[in-house]
């Protein structure tokens, strides 16, 4: 068994991309062309209010389950310190 590699951080973000159901705002870097660029951001503009919402209640998604994790890791008496 080999130790497991980073994985590449495109993928990353189009993971986080896809979660967030963002997709149609990825744009890839090797490919881009000025009209693509200019399409997503008017898109990313009409849709402002729609997009913000949709991110805040994903962040909040987040947040209770990092918070989870941090109750589950840090409760009191487990390290014994």
């Amino acid at each position: 068994m080999g130790s497991p590699q980073p994985e590449p951080a495109a993928s990353k973000i189009d993971r986080l991309m896809e979660d967030m159901e963002l997709t149609d705002y990825l744009l890839s870097i090797p490919r881009l062309k000025l009209p693509a660029l200019i399409d997503s951001f008017q898109k990313l503009e009409a849709n402002q209010e729609a997009i913000r919402s949709a991110m805040q209640s994903k962040v909040a998604e987040y947040r209770t389950g990092v918070e989870a994790q941090f109750d589950l890791v840090f409760r009191p008496g487990l390290l014994n310190l």
